[in-house]
Parts: C-alpha cells; sequence; structure tokens
C-alpha cells in the first residue's frame, strides 16, 4: 500500500531514499512525543526535533530519514503515524569495522589493504562483500595473479563486521611473449622479457621508463601506451602488447653569428626532450629561444629558421641562425618622484644592490620582477596608490652597450591608521583582536594585512568554538596633513558558539575504547575547539597502535548547516600489535652485528606494551683477551602500563645486561630502570616529563696493566632523576620546520645503592628551518656535564668510571674523527731493554680517557631527493674533556712512579710517572665571557652524508673529513705533546671516515 501511493506520487514529491518507508499522512505538525526504536542519542533527537518541527510533505518525511540515516547508518527506516505522533522505527545497519587479509606473498599485502581501505565503514550487505572480493581479485589479476582464489568469512563483534580473507595466490603467470607496435631503436631495450610474471603495474612501469630513455635520445614525438595483457589462463601465460608510434629524432642546433652560445648553453637537457615540435611550432621555439637571449642582455636579439634538415633515417634536425646583436649592459637606474625609500633600499629591493659594485647584462624578466617587488614595498608601507611606471627597454647607447633604467613613481599619500572600531563582539576583548592587526596606531597601514587580519579574527573565534562566526572589516579615510587616516571598522556576527555533542568511537577491534577516550582533549558539552581536536587526532596517532586516525563530525552537514552541537566520530584503523624482527648489520667500529627483536603493544586491549630485544656483534675494534677475542652482546626486556591506575601516568620498566669492547677494555654491565612519564597534553602538548629511579653494576675487564693505566674500576650506582622531552616537529621523516628539546637531571647518591655520588646534567635541542619544501637548514646543540663526583671507596680517588665516560668522534659527532677518538690521554711509558745490560730505553704511546664534560654541535644543511631519500652537507663541531676537579684526581692517581717490578731487570730501576695530557676544555659559564672557545677548543669536520628517509627516523651513512684540530700549550712547546687525532697521510679526501647511524633523530 505504501510502495502504491509513492508510486503514484513521484511526480509530485521527489525520489524516496534507500531503505525507507512512509506512512502517507501529513495533516499534524512533528509532536514532541514520540517514539525511537533505533539507538539514537537525546541530544541527537532534541537537534532533529527543532531541524524538523513540522512534518507536512514526503519531502519532509524523506529529509528527516536522510538525517537519521547520516547520523546512524540504518539498514531499514520508516516513519509511522502513530495516536497523533510520528514514530521512526529502524534497524541500525552493520558496519564494516576491519578486513583482516590472509596471503604468502608479503610485499602483496600492504597493496591489497590500500585497496580495500574505502571500504570500512560501509554498511555490510551481501554487495559489500562481493565488491570486497572482486576488488582484490582484479588487484591480483593485475599483479599476475589470474587464478588467485578467495574466501571472504565475515564475523560480527562489538564495533561491527570483520571480514577475514583468506588469499590462496596460486602460480603467477608469466609472459610468453612481448609484441612491439614499432620498431625499437638499436640499443634500446623495454625492461620485461619473456619469463617474467605478467605484472601489470611492472610492465606499464618498464614502457614509462623506456618511453624516457627515447625522449633522452631525441624522439621528442613518440608516444607509447601498454595496451593489453592478454592472458591465457590454461597455460598460465600472458602475450603483452605494447603500442605507439616514436615519429622524428628531432635534434636541435643555433648558428650564432658571433658563436656565443651552444643549444646547450640555452636549454637544459630536460627541456628539450620535452619539445615536441608538432605541438610547438617553429615560431613559439623561435619567441623562446629570443626570450632566453634576451634574459642575457641581448635585447636586439634576430632569431631566422628553422632550418629542417634530415641527418638520418629518422632523424631531423631544427637548425636555428640567430644573430644575438650586441650585449646591453644594465650600468644605472634612476628613480624619479621618489621621496620615502632612498635610492640603494630600492635598488635592493628590487634584487639590483650589485649595480653599486658592479654591471651586469640587461634581464628585463629580472627588472619586471623587481618592479613588482617595488609595487609590494609601497603597499606594506601605506602607499596604495603608488604608480610605478614601466621604464620600457630603457636608454640604450649602442656604442657603448650600456642602457640605463629611469623607473617614475607616483607616490601618492600613504595611509595611516588612526583607529580600530570593533562591533558585535562579546566573547573576545577589543583589545585582543585590535591586537591581532600587529599594526600601532598611526603607522603605515598595509593593505594585504587587512586579509590577514580578518582571517586571523576568525581563527581566534573558531578557537572559542564560535564555527560560524562572520567578520566583515570597513575603512573610512580621511585626509590629513598630506597623509589618509584610515578608521578600521571590525564588524562580528558571532553566532551560537558550537558544542560536542556525542562521541562515537568507531574501528576497534581489539583495543578497549578507554584507550581512544583517554587520549581526546574534549568530551560531550565541550567547546568545539579545531586545535583541541587536532592534538587529540596527533596523541592518538603517537600511540602506535593505530594505522590511520579520523576525528570527524558524525554528521557531514552539521556544520555547513551551522548547527549548534556536532557530534563527533572517532575513526581508527589498528595496526598490527605484534612485531618480530631479526636483522645484520655492519659497522666500521663493531663490525658486524645481529639483533632480533619481539614486541606486543596492546596487551588486555588497553595498549600495554612488552618487548624482549637481544644482539650479539662482532666488535672488531677489541684487543684480545690473553689469547681469545670475544662476541659483543646486549639482552634487554622492556614493559610499559599505561594510565596507571587511570591516571595519566605510564610505568615503564627496563632491565638489560650487556658486554661490549671500548677498545683497550670490556665493559660488563647490568641495570635496570623504574620510570613514571606523564604527557603534557594540557600545558604543552607533545612534550613528557619522567621521574625515575635506576639501578647499575658495571665491570671492566682487559689485561691488568690497560686496567691500571685507565683507571678502570668496577661500579655500582643508584641513581634517581628527571627527564624533559620535547618534539615539535612537522614531520619525523625528514623535518622542515619546528625543534625538538631534550633535558635530564639525575642525582648517583650512596642512599640509592651504590658506590658513586654525581649530579648530571645533559640537554639537547635540534631546530629545523625550511627554507623550501625541499632544503633544510638544521642545528644541533648538545651538553653533558658531570659534578660533584665522588667515590665511597677513598682510594679510589673520586675518579669517573670508564662506564660512564664521555666520548667524542664517529657516529655520535664530528663524523670526520674515528669513533671514541677525542679526549684527554694517559700518556704512559714503553719499556725496552737496550742490548745486554746497556740500560733500559723509555718510550711512550697514549690512550683516549674519555671526559667528564662534552659538548655537540652540528649544523647539516639537507635537501630531499626523493620521498625516501635525503642528501646532506654538515659541519660538526665536538669537544670532550676533564673538569678542573677530575683532573686534579687524574693527576694525584698518576703522582707515583709507574710499577715497574714486571719489566725486564735492566728496567726495574727507572722512576717515570704517567701523566694526562691534550685535555682542552673550558667551564660552560665562561662560555659567555669567551665565546670563541667554540673554535679555539674545539674539534671541527666537514662532510657529505646520504639518508634513507623511514617513518621512525632516517638512516645515514657519512663521509667525514677533519678539519681544524685545537692544540695546548704543550704540544706547541714539545711535539712529543701533540697528539694528532683523525687520519694525517695521504691525499686529503682520503683521510675521512665513514659512519652509519640507523634510527637517527637529528
Amino acid at each position: 500500500m505504501v510502495a502504491g501511493y509513492l508510486e503514484g506520487n513521484l511526480n509530485r514529491f521527489g525520489s524516496p531514499c534507500s531503505r525507507c518507508s512512509y506512512t502517507p499522512s501529513w495533516e499534524s505538525p512533528w509532536p514532541r512525543r514520540g517514539a525511537w526504536t533505533g539507538n539514537t542519542s537525546a541530544s541527537s533527537k532534541a537537534r532533529l526535533r527543532e531541524r524538523y518541527q513540522s512534518i507536512e510533505s514526503p519531502a519532509d518525511l524523506e529529509n528527516l530519514l536522510r538525517d537519521i540515516d547520516r547520523r546512524i547508518p540504518a539498514q531499514r527506516l520508516e516513519g509511522r503515524k502513530e495516536g497523533g505522533a510520528w514514530v521512526i522505527h529502524g534497524e541500525r545497519a552493520q558496519v564494516v569495522s576491519d578486513i583482516d587479509l590472509r596471503l604468502t606473498t608479503h610485499n602483496l599485502t600492504g597493496p591489497l589493504y590500500a585497496a580495500v581501505q574505502s571500504y570500512l565503514g560501509q554498511v555490510d550487505s551481501p554487495e559489500m562483500r562481493a565488491k570486497v572480493q572482486d576488488s582484490l581479485k582484479r588487484y591480483l589479476r593485475r599483479r599476475g595473479y589470474p587464478k588467485a582464489r578467495l574466501a571472504l568469512l565475515a564475523e560480527k563483534k562489538d564495533d561491527g563486521i570483520t571480514y577475514t580473507v583468506d588469499l590462496a595466490e596460486g602460480n603467477p603467470c608469466v609472459i610468453a611473449k612481448v609484441e612491439l607496435g614499432f620498431r625499437l631503436p638499436q640499443d634500446a631495450k623495454l625492461g620485461v622479457k619473456p619469463g617474467d610474471v605478467c605484472d601489470q603495474e611492472e610492465i606499464a612501469a618498464a614502457v614509462s621508463e623506456l618511453e624516457l630513455t627515447l625522449r633522452d635520445r631525441g624522439y621528442n614525438q613518440l608516444k607509447l601506451e601498454l595496451s593489453d595483457v592478454v592472458i591465457d589462463e590454461v597455460k598460465d601465460t600472458a602475450v603483452v602488447y605494447v603500442s605507439g608510434v616514436l615519429g622524428q629524432r628531432v635534434r636541435y642546433e643555433i648558428v650564432d653569428s658571433q658563436k656565443r652560445f651552444l643549444i646547450d648553453d640555452i636549454f637544459a637537457d630536460e627541456e628539450l626532450t620535452k619539445v615536441d615540435p608538432t605541438i610547438v611550432g617553429p615560431d613559439a621555439m623561435a619567441a623562446e629561444l629570443a626570450r632566453r637571449y634576451r634574459t642575457r642582455g641581448f635585447s636586439d636579439v634576430v632569431i631566422k629558421g628553422p632550418d629542417v634538415r634530415r641527418a638520418g633515417e629518422d632523424e631531423f634536425v631544427y637548425v636555428y641562425n640567430v644573430d644575438p646583436g650586441k650585449q646591453y649592459i644594465l650600468k644605472s637606474v634612476q628613480f624619479e618622484g621618489v621621496s620615502a625609500f632612498g635610492e640603494e633600499e630600492l635598488l635592493d629591493t628590487m634584487g639590483l644592490k650589485s649595480l653599486w659594485q658592479a654591471s651586469r647584462p640587461l634581464n628585463l624578466e629580472e627588472v619586471q620582477q623587481g618592479l613588482n617587488a617595488l609595487r609590494v614595498k609601497y603597499q606594506e608601507k601605506g602607499y596604495w596608490d603608488a604608480k610605478i611606471r614601466d621604464p620600457g627597454n630603457g636608454q640604450k647607447d649602442k656604442e657603448t652597450g650600456t642602457v640605463r633604467l629611469t623607473i617614475q613613481v607616483e607616490e601618492g599619500l600613504p595611509r595611516l591608521l588612526r583607529q580600530v572600531d570593533v562591533k558585535g563582539n562579546t566573547a573576545i576583548h577589543e583589545s585582543v583582536i585590535r591586537g591581532l592587526l600587529k599594526t600601532p596606531v598611526n603607522e603605515p597601514l598595509d593593505r594585504s594585512r587587512l586579509v590577514d587580519f580578518q582571517q586571523d579574527i576568525r581563527a581566534a573565534y573558531q578557537a572559542k568554538g564560535f564555527l560560524y562566526a562572520d567578520v566583515k572589516i570597513d575603512l573610512k579615510a580621511a585626509e590629513v596633513k598630506r597623509r589618509i587616516m584610515v578608521d578600521i571598522t571590525v564588524t562580528i556576527d558571532e553566532g551560537p558558539r558550537v558544542k560536542i555533542g556525542e562521541i562515537t568511537v568507531f574501528g576497534l577491534a581489539r583495543t578497549d575504547p578507554k584507550v581512544v577516550r583517554r587520549e581526546l582533549l574534549f568530551a560531550t558539552g565541550d567547546v568545539y575547539d579545531p586545535e583541541r581536536i587536532s592534538l587529540s587526532r596527533q596523541s592518538l596517532t603517537r600511540l602506535g597502535l593505530f594505522r590511520t586516525v579520523q576525528i570527524l563530525p558524525t554528521d557531514h552537514n552539521a556544520v555547513p548547516n551551522k548547527e549548534p552541537t556536532v557530534d563527533l566520530t572517532v575513526d581508527v584503523r589498528e595496526g598490527k600489535a605484534g612485531n618480530v624482527s631479526f636483522g645484520p648489520g655492519w659497522s666500521l667500529y663493531r663490525g658486524w652485528h645481529y639483533e632480533a627483536e619481539a614486541a606486543y603493544s596492546n596487551f588486555g586491549g588497553v595498549g600495554r606494551l612488552a618487548s624482549v630485544r637481544g644482539s650479539i656483534s662482532e666488535e672488531s675494534n677489541q684487543e684480545a683477551i690473553g689469547s681469545k677475542t670475544l662476541l659483543g652482546r646486549k639482552i634487554g626486556a622492556g614493559y610499559v602500563e599505561p594510565w596507571l591506575f587511570d591516571q595519566p601516568v605510564d610505568l615503564g620498566l627496563s632491565a638489560a645486561q650487556k658486554a661490549e669492547s671500548t677498545g683497550a677494555l670490556w665493559e660488563l654491565s647490568k641495570g635496570g630502570e623504574i620510570t613514571l612519564t606523564h604527557k603534557l597534553r594540557e600545558i604543552l602538548p607533545g612534550s613528557t616529563i619522567s621521574g625515575f629511579y635506576g639501578q647499575k653494576i658495571a665491570r671492566t675487564e682487559g689485561n691488568s696493566q690497560r686496567v691500571d693505566e685507565l683507571l678502570a674500576t668496577d661500579v655500582r650506582i643508584g641513581s634517581v632523576g628527571i627527564r624533559y622531552d620535547l618534539d615539535h616537529r612537522d614531520n619525523l621523516r625528514f623535518p622542515t620546520s619546528g625543534f625538538t628539546l631534550d633535558d635530564e637531571l639525575s642525582w648517583a647518591r650512596y642512599g640509592l645503592g651504590g658506590d658513586l655520588r654525581y649530579f648530571r646534567w645533559y640537554v639537547s635541542s635540534s631546530p629545523y628551518f625550511g627554507i623550501t619544501d625541499n632544503l633544510v637548514l638544521a642545528f644541533n646543540e648538545s651538553l653533558t656535564s658531570y659534578d660533584g663526583i665522588q667515590r665511597k671507596n677513598e682510594n679510589l680517588v673520586g675518579i669517573l668510571p670508564p662506564s660512564e665516560r664521555l666520548f667524542v668522534g664517529g657516529t655520535d659527532a664530528v663524523r670526520g674523527y674515528g669513533p671514541r677518538s677525542l679526549g684527554a690521554e694517559v700518556r704512559k711509558p714503553v719499556f725496552t731493554p737496550v742490548g745486554t745490560n746497556s740500560g733500559c730505553a723509555v718510550s711512550w704511546k697514549s690512550e683516549v680517557l674519555g671526559g667528564s664534560n662534552r659538548t655537540i654541535l652540528k649544523t647539516e644543511m639537507r635537501y630531499r631527493v626523493t620521498d625516501s631519500m635525503a642528501i646532506t652537507e654538515f659541519v660538526d663541531s665536538g669537544a670532550v674533556f676533564f673538569s678542573q676537579d677530575q683532573m686534579r684526581k687524574f693527576q694525584q692517581a698518576y703522582k707515583d712512579p709507574v710499577d715497574t717490578a714486571d719489566q725486564d731487570p735492566q728496567c726495574r730501576s727507572v722512576r717515570v710517572r704517567r701523566s694526562i695530557e691534550d685535555n682542552i676544555g673550558y667551564d660552560y659559564s665562561s662560555l659567555l665571557k669567551n665565546p670563541d672557545y667554540l673554535w679555539t677548543r674545539h674539534y671541527y669536520a666537514y662532510g657529505l652524508a646520504g639518508s634513507l628517509l623511514t617513518a621512525l627516523g632516517s638512516v645515514n651513512l657519512s663521509y667525514g673529513l677533519p678539519w681544524r684540530q685545537p692544540t695546548t700549550e704543550a704540544c706547541a712547546e714539545s711535539k712529543d705533546y701533540c697528539y694528532p687525532r683523525g687520519k694525517q697521510g695521504g691525499f686529503w679526501l682520503t683521510r675521512g671516515e665513514f659512519s652509519l647511524d640507523v634510527g637517527a633523530r637529528f
């Protein structure tokens, strides 16, 4: 009966919505009561009643049902007139919340997931399941698996329907034959051949690569296309058809009567390969050629041609005869009618300041750009009516080949701001609104600032929830004493203050909804703040649990319709919680190393993280202990309990054990740490503050003489501290703006379970300045210092143990020097008997000790070549040294002569002492008075690096060359006290050091 009514009234009332039915009765308005069988929030029902206060036609009811369907996808909706009230009955539709793909060809996993992402959030139905399977089959067929079989299982879960798709790819089809619709030139090859998998994406890429190769050879007119891939599903083979035409092979020549330029001097190679003479006519090419001559000062150039001649069977040469004429030099620029600026300032604005030092060829394009910059400068200074006349070609002197430009300016009167009047504002004080103009009263008014002013006011209102605020700016001008005073009237229609309605979390499969909700910086009833919504999305992304995060209005028409309350949907897509990885690596310092890691980031569905990581390494830099060399090893485990006791504090537990070589000695250590971390989401988004307690036990093994020389001792350390981390980079892969800040303060005390006392502070900052989208200037400054070092055992003299000492060189900093090669050195004797009973010769060697203070400064100019590759020029600077207190303790430790009891009898009577040398440092407090220390007391290096960009940081391979090494007064007096660092021999380019840094943050 309902269907019959609608069919009879389609022309009158319009087409009905899908999944909707009606009871045709329109005489009553919408009553304030009504039964709802669907799951709709009270606030949504209230807003719908307000919007649809009466139902007077099928169109009204249809719009109502559509509105409900936008908020909550429905399998069925119908409106019935029951007891004088409209009753909306509905059945909520089940939506696709996740699609899990199971296949064996891992390199296809990512693209297949991408192929079905658009189906997430759609209503589940047999048709939808068929679409998912069809999309997967079509993609697999395109990638060379025409016989792939799929089985889709739909499983109902709390958040919707999960599709589990088992894929059996089957045998790939292979290319049997490649048919070309053109004759391929000699030595040119298509990048696919019989026997390759018939992957249409790779075939298409090979066709594109062939097209680029042929264009580089001069085939400007070619057009290639992958016509078809015909698959024989019986034989699992395919025939590839590539159609196209090569056209003429075209070369261009310039016959320059003055032999000024060749074609390669005027055009870049890639420009010529893109020129199709059938599209770019001879006149257009000649005009472009003339333009490029004129930019070099040849304003009277004459172009004739082209003359076309055949140079081969399929090659033609386009010859242009050029008479450049005289090259004109811009000698001077004069300004008339200018009073607001000085001549030098105007030349600088136009980019012609170098005319003060030297003349340059006349380039009228540059002159036009300079005139535009001049117009902008006048606008900024309030001269809105300024007229700057084009000087044309200027005044030419053909005998001398010089040009004078005369630029005439009619400045008009400047406009100055007199006052700003604000009307209609209640939420934001007028003084705040005036401050957004950033132009003081009685100062020149820049017209372009008015647009920014209007946008800034809107942004300020949106931040306070007034999404629909309307801002109008009116100007009133009056001439006062040869100036135009401008009054600005800002009229604001604030509109309603938008509140956040119901918040729905969608897309969760394994994760508890509270994990999402506790990261949100907004709640139902809060003012709609776009910035807080954006910060919440960033916070959810940083959890590492979700591969995509979106926060959108549930009803896409809510904002266009200017609703006072907006429901939000937090739509997330979970990533893989578990991760197992294994991989080899290699570095110059340690040699080969192998690492394995297993982690699971979502235990219990609440974001608990547990991980285990282990590695073994060759430690190629080690000195043998006895007759044996050892393998380095590390093993660690970690656990994170987020939101401890449902408070915004994360508990972290970690434990680690390692054995690694420091060259002369082996360091064996084990320890653990407990950390409490709080995210400062409200005060400073993107930052965390942590308190920690740690225990560490470190032992040193090696030759007893080396242990004695380096004052290496075992140590137990108990420490507490605070860490602060702030990350405001715009992009982790390739930052172009923002900065990072890392600080740590820690105290080691006897009462915390250790035998070492110290106060350690560390601060590091990395700012980034984008010059262009792909060119970035980056800096890094890092300072570390140990103070107040004491040992419980007084026999140890209070010297910092080797396990805590700081080193510089290699990957960490100053990349032109070897790893751990910079810093103070111990000067130690080597005893050699001379002949038989002829005495003992003493020579001297040295060993790096490290330091208790470290400064690292890095400067990098980075250029992004592709989305995954970058190259970098760098200058590194660094210093590592012991404090004056530590130097006194080292001198006390070395005050006694070296024990020679184990030496040859001829050397036992020799008495010499060790000493600490080359300790070039400073007090940090003295840097303000003596900033030159950063140059005179630092090691410097420079070089190039290539980076592989990943989402977690970059993998950097760099080659650094030593540049400058500081020297001591002792070295100046005697070469015996000079300790050259870095490679000193050979050609300068071979003196550098390679460094590999995996997962670099800076």
